[in-house]
């Protein structure tokens, strides 16, 4: 079975750890993971609560090392209180090693998220979903486990998002009809359980386009309810697509490819989109140079703009990397338009930076660098993006360092945008 970019990519970051020199950087560190039973290797962006609380998971850690779900409690006056939530098993059909997809809460403080392994089908990825329990405490539940080369979706990447009615939609790497991913529904029937539909199987491969392969990061809807989404591959030059899904009659959904990157605009897109309230999408690759027919390095962050000939796609911003970014993640908007996100490496020290574009009144967009991770003691290389908190600072997490000599293995961050 072929382990998605999205892995690639992470493994690409984990040996840059070992360059460079890392230098001291513990102000913005709100928590550093420290080993199994801890948490290690947060690579997914974290959610908050109403109440200014924040939830996440790593990728291995907790009492199996396959992984964990946590909670960082605010106390309202910029402290919180670290408690591990969920620790995954092993061998026991539990979910397995949660991935580079955000947690979701529903309205009634239950969480939902993707595991890149486990379940009882061969062990090819899980939704799961975490319920708070009366008292104190959380009981977890498998309510889906993926089945390999049946055509059902495996290895799902990216989180789940739900629409009104309580029905989840992600995307899966893997499987399909044509074997290089899916868009998937689970509906609730009723009883406790989870009926599973794809709405879409890709077709596209490494040697074939127009249609897309490999969605490594999940969809998001528009206002209007279609999904969207990306995926790494595929495309008429291979190097992946922005698609949407519309709702049609009698529940089928029809797919539209709605750009594809030729490299020159970068190419892999591997995070979430994120979609205005005029209706511009917008995304990250996480390459850009073409040599010798693959994509390395750099990475840019796009538009997409709808007209009533279709859609327009501008770069706004192309990173050069290394002093620049270098591989950016997912991308957040805040109330004036401006785009915040992280790169996994480049930035002045190197390890990683947080970025805002700005956009300037002939169209063009500026680039400030918010933040340059160091390593150390601090933080270094996130995976993932930034999310606002109820204070207006910014939160996420890193992949690496912290604590000590910098032996964590990741921490929680906030810095001012």
């Amino acid at each position: 079975m072929r382990r998605s970019l999205v892995v690639s990519i992470t493994f690409f970051a984990l040996a840059a750890m070992f360059t460079g020199a890392a230098v001291a950087e513990t102000g913005n560190v709100v928590h550093v993971f420290k080993n199994s039973p801890d948490g290690d290797y947060p690579m997914a962006p974290l959610i908050t609560d109403s109440k200014g609380n924040f939830y996440g998971t790593t990728h291995f850690g907790g009492a199996a090392n396959e992984g964990t779900v946590f909670e960082l409690s605010s106390n309202g006056k910029g402290d919180f209180t670290y408690t591990q939530i969920y620790s995954f098993a092993f061998g026991a059909r539990d979910a397995e090693q949660p991935d580079g997809g955000p947690l979701l809460m529903d309205g009634s403080g239950n969480l939902f998220g993707t595991t890149m392994f486990g379940g009882n089908n061969g062990g090819v990825g899980t939704v799961y979903e975490l319920s708070p329990i009366a008292g104190g405490g959380w009981s977890e539940k498998v309510i889906y486990s993926f089945q390999c080369c049946n055509e059902d979706a495996f290895y799902p990447l990216g989180g789940v998002v739900m629409d009104a009615a309580g029905n989840l939609y992600g995307a899966s790497s893997n499987g399909g009809t044509h074997g290089v991913g899916t868009v998937f529904e689970l509906s609730p029937d009723g009883s406790g359980g989870w009926t599973e539909s794809i709405l879409y199987s890709f077709t596209g491969n490494r040697n074939s386009g127009p249609d897309g392969a490999e969605p490594v990061a999940g969809v998001v809807f528009d206002a209007a309810g279609n999904l969207w989404g990306t995926t790494a591959l595929g495309g008429t030059y291979l190097n992946g697509i922005v698609f949407e899904l519309s709702p049609g009659q009698g529940g089928a959904w029809k797919e539209k490819v709605i750009h594809a990157f030729s490299g020159d605009d970068g190419c892999n897109p591997a995070a979430r989109l994120a979609v205005d309230s005029a209706h511009n999408v917008y995304g990250t690759t996480s390459n850009q140079y073409v040599v010798t027919n693959s994509c390395i390095g750099g990475g840019t962050v796009f538009q997409l703009s709808p007209s009533s000939q279709g859609w327009t796609e501008t770069a706004i911003h192309e990173f050069s990397g290394p002093h620049d970014g270098d591989i950016p993640n997912g991308i957040i908007l805040d109330s004036k338009g401006n785009i915040y996100g992280t790169t996994v490496l480049g930035g002045s020290s190197l390890y990683g930076e947080i970025y805002k574009l700005t956009p300037t009144a002939s169209g063009a967009w500026t680039e400030t660098q918010v933040h340059a991770f160091k390593g150390g003691s601090g933080a270094g290389l996130p995976l993932a993006g930034v999310i606002f908190g109820n204070d207006g600072m910014l939160y996420g997490t890193t992949s690496a360092y912290g604590g000590p000599n910098g032996k964590g293995v990741g921490t929680v961050y906030r810095n001012q945008p």
